[in-house]
């Protein structure tokens, strides 16, 4: 089975944020898709994830570290990762946000009968990690749950912006019909607002403001950070099950 499936490569940028990239990984290796590689972009002057990686190197794990001194944008980034990686596919893996061990899996699923080159999800969870309060969100294309042929790229990169760089992308790829638009399955993607994210909390504020309050007192940032994947995806699933 797993030959017959194409590789699909998650690149991630991160830097100073060690306790969620090891959780990054953590649902990446618990992806139930099996023929997947991740490849992490990191800055060189990020000495604890650094000494991490290289002391737990794993062959479908890339590391690649950018030199000291060398200034590249959020969006610069993105695209280096996209660069370095070996699969035919690529799947956006932002390090802060909480993945579903089926994510891989459901969002190539719709790719099978080819009439898409991408997937991408129009309702996920937004988590505000600072209330503990979860909502399904308002429907749009959520550009960071974007999963894709890699020969898209070759069209459109991503903007070299430290923010909004991957509006753009998206938008140029539904214009073109390339993108399946997914609603059905919001506990595949948990978009986490932590206080350290990109975007402050102006940006995540709309978000909560749109979206539909699931749970609260649920502790779920805590689950996120400390329980096995498998059974993250149990009480995101149960939180999502109980609003139907």
């Amino acid at each position: 089975m797993k030959n017959s499936m194409p590789t699909i490569s998650c690149v991630c940028v991160t830097e100073n944020r060690l306790a969620m990239l090891k959780n990054s990984i953590n649902c990446f290796e618990a992806q139930s898709y099996p023929n997947k590689q991740m490849v992490i972009v990191c800055q060189e002057r990020d000495v604890a994830t650094i000494e991490f990686l290289r002391a737990n190197r794993a062959a479908h794990i890339k590391v690649v570290e950018v030199e000291l001194g060398s200034k590249r944008t959020l969006g610069a980034l993105r695209n280096l990762g996209i660069e370095s990686s070996d699969g035919s596919f690529i799947c956006v893996w932002d390090d802060d946000d909480w993945h579903d061990i089926d994510r891989l899996k459901n969002q190539y699923s719709v790719l099978e009968q080819g009439r898409y080159l991408g997937s991408i999800l129009r309702s996920i969870l937004v988590l505000d990690a600072t209330t503990d309060k979860l909502y399904r969100s308002h429907s749009r294309n959520w550009e960071c749950t974007l999963l894709c042929d890699r020969r898209l790229f070759a069209e459109r990169m991503y903007d070299l912006k430290e923010k909004g760089e991957d509006s753009p992308v998206v938008q140029h790829f539904m214009k073109k019909g390339y993108l399946c638009q997914t609603s059905s399955s919001p506990e595949l993607y948990v978009y986490v607002f932590h206080g350290r994210n990109t975007w402050d909390r102006v940006h995540f504020q709309d978000f909560f403001d749109r979206g539909l309050l699931i749970k609260s007192n649920l502790d779920l940032y805590a689950i996120l950070q400390n329980s096995a994947p498998l059974e993250v995806s149990r009480v995101v699933r149960r939180a999502v099950a109980e609003l139907v």
